[in-house]
């Protein structure tokens, strides 16, 4: 449970969701002498498996593919009873016009969309208390997927009919020191 999943709840009812999951992670596997970078996210809410992971590469078959990368935490400060924390996080939005509406010829109806849906103050989650989104960017087009080693057949999903874009955003919360527990170490994870 975590910021990721603020985002889960906040988009969804979008339309136009097809696959959507919070934080994401870079996995990163060799492929013959090459080594491939490629979003995923952990597949244990429906498998138990860690070892299982959601493929969140576009292709011609999704409809959009939504997810969430923590680009950094921070604690900023700290009292005799809370952690006060910023993370900037990154949206990431794909989507397949093709399959949503061939009429849309850009994202902005979509970024539009999304950008209204996250309230810049959400309030308390979980043990998050007074959780705040402070939207400060649009993604420039040449980094968001930057980080990933798609091949050249996966980056023609990023001219229309299809699109992409990401926006990011500074979360500040709080949490209490007493909410944080130490690990407990137990193999069986479900």
């Amino acid at each position: 449970m975590g910021i990721g999943d603020i985002f889960v709840l906040l988009l969804n009812d979008l339309p136009f969701k097809d696959r959507l999951v919070g934080e994401t992670y870079a996995l990163k596997r060799k492929i013959g002498q090459a080594q491939k970078v490629y979003p995923v996210a952990i597949n244990t809410p429906t498998t138990c498996d860690n070892s299982r992971y959601i493929d969140l590469v576009p292709d011609n078959k999704k409809k959009s593919i939504i997810y969430a990368e923590k680009l950094n935490t921070t604690v900023l400060d700290r009292d005799t009873r809370y952690f006060f924390v910023e993370e900037r996080w990154r949206l990431v939005c794909w989507m397949n016009m093709k399959i949503i509406n061939k009429n849309y010829t850009t994202v902005y109806p979509f970024l539009q969309t999304v950008l209204k849906r996250i309230p810049a103050e959400y309030g308390n989650y979980g043990n998050w208390i007074d959780v705040y989104f402070d939207y400060f960017r649009q993604v420039p087009d040449s980094e968001i997927f930057s980080q990933y080693t798609y091949n050249e057949p996966e980056k023609q999903f990023m001219i229309y009919p299809f699109g992409a874009f990401a926006l990011d955003f500074n979360v500040t919360y709080r949490i209490a020191q007493s909410c944080l527990v130490d690990v407990t170490l137990d193999p069986d994870l479900c």
